[in-house]
Order: structure tokens, then C-alpha cells, then sequence
């Protein structure tokens, strides 16, 4: 990529001497101000223009962009983070912003692993972190004339406590004289039923804590079939994400 440079109306007899900040990333005739950009270099450079007459020298500088431009000022929920650092969020609505900068750039486009909903913003983006997604990479990046920059990544991990459950464990019909069914169902508007976390395991036990029927799976659902147990008072144990939910369950 090569430019020029120059300078408005000079007095009678001035020369000009230009000179880069960055002679690696943007070199330049000292004569002619004809420059060159090299090594793929991409940001911010200054260029000086010293003007030498009968009465001195003196300098007049300008920065400019070099190259495609940069991401800038990346955020999680309005927290400032590196474009390498893991971020751990609970499941559930958040939201990401940048800054593109670099000569006349243009607002950032985004790239989204498919099956996160999102709605794309002016620099910003909302998305929903789905519950059965354990980490998500979402990519950030900016262009101007020069071409697209490079990608700025979130590099996002899903939070496994401390998190308000999008989810709760639902057990019917309760009482049951025949078929018990255990799922996770969701509990809030912003997730469905498909994003809801795997059942890892599901017990069925009497008052003294003895294991009392198998369950079987069916789709997203654990089934129990309890004809053959006595009436009476039971407990259901379920491991979802290595948390351990319990529930009284009625036989009649």
C-alpha cells in the first residue's frame, strides 16, 4: 500500500524534510513525501513535515492509520476485558461492546457460534449464553479501505455456580400410581425448553434411603415405572450439572 503526502503553499525558497515515527511500518521519502507501507503494518504512525527557509526550520506533524484497523475497548456486560482473557458467565442474557478504530473504519461485524440467539447492536451485541453450552467463542472485528482487521475474540465459559437456575426440576404427576416422569423445564421467558441441562442421573428412594425403582431415559426426560411399589411417601434424587435436586414423590 503506497501514499503521499504534502504540504499546502509554501513561502518562496522553503524545502521539506519528511520523516515517519515508524520507518519499520510506514516509510517515506524524505524528498518527494511518497510512503510505503511495510510488514503489514497496521496502526496509528505520525508523520512530520519540517519546513526549512531563509528564516529556520520549523515542523508540523500529523498522526495517521496504517493498515486495517483495530478492536478497541472490548467489554462483557459493560466490564472491560483482553482479547485473550476467559470470561465465565452464568447462562442467561448478556451483553458485549467494542470501539473499531483506525482510519474511517466502519462499525464492527460480528461472529456468532450458531444456536446463540443474539441481537447485533451500533458496536454492541446482546446474547443469550444457552445452559447446554458449556463455552462459546464470539468474534469481533473492523474494516476500513485498507480491508478487514483481524478478529478480536470473547472467549466466554459458562458459569456452573453461584448462578440463578434458568431451570427447575418438575416430577408428575406427583401423586402417581403408575408413570413418573422427571425433566427440566425453564422457569424464566429468556431460555426454552431445548437449552435446558441434561439430567446426569435420577434415583428413586424410599423413607430409609433404599433405592427402589431404575429409571429409564426417554428423549430429554427420566420415566419411572412405579406399579409395582407400595403406596407411601418417596424421594426422588437428581444429579443435573453435579448439583444433586431432591423432591418428595407420592405413591397412591
Amino acid at each position: 500500500m503506497t501514499g503521499g503526502f504534502s504540504v499546502g503553499t509554501l513561502p518562496t525558497g522553503s524545502t521539506v524534510s519528511w520523516v515517519s515515527s515508524n520507518p519499520s511500518g510506514l516509510s517515506i521519502n524524505s524528498s518527494t513525501g511518497s510512503a510505503t507501507r511495510l510488514n503489514n503494518y497496521n496502526g496509528p504512525i505520525t508523520i512530520t513535515a519540517n519546513i526549512t527557509n531563509g528564516c529556520g526550520t520549523a515542523s508540523s506533524s500529523r498522526t495517521v492509520w496504517v493498515g486495517t484497523p483495530h478492536i478497541t475497548n472490548m467489554g462483557v456486560n459493560n466490564q472491560p476485558v483482553f482479547p485473550s482473557q476467559n470470561v465465565s458467565l452464568c447462562p442467561g442474557n448478556h451483553f458485549l461492546n467494542v470501539t473499531p478504530v483506525g482510519g474511517n473504519v466502519g462499525t464492527a461485524t460480528w461472529t456468532v457460534p450458531s444456536g446463540v440467539p443474539h441481537w447485533i447492536g451500533n458496536n454492541t451485541m446482546d446474547f443469550t449464553f444457552p445452559s447446554h453450552m458449556s463455552s462459546i467463542t464470539i468474534s469481533a472485528r473492523a474494516s476500513n479501505s485498507c480491508g478487514q482487521g483481524a478478529n478480536y475474540n470473547f472467549f466466554l465459559t459458562r458459569q456452573t455456580w453461584g448462578c440463578p437456575s434458568s431451570f427447575a426440576m418438575v416430577a408428575y404427576p406427583n401423586p402417581t400410581s403408575d408413570i413418573l416422569n422427571i425433566e427440566m423445564m425453564p422457569v424464566t421467558a429468556d431460555v426454552s425448553k431445548e437449552d435446558a441441562p441434561a439430567i446426569e442421573s435420577a434415583t428413586l428412594l424410599n423413607s430409609e434411603g433404599r433405592e427402589m425403582a431404575k429409571g429409564y431415559r426417554e428423549g430429554s426426560k427420566i420415566v419411572f415405572d412405579v406399579r409395582s411399589l407400595k403406596k407411601g411417601v418417596y424421594f426422588i434424587h437428581v444429579m443435573v450439572d453435579g448439583e444433586l435436586i431432591r423432591e418428595q414423590i407420592l405413591i397412591d
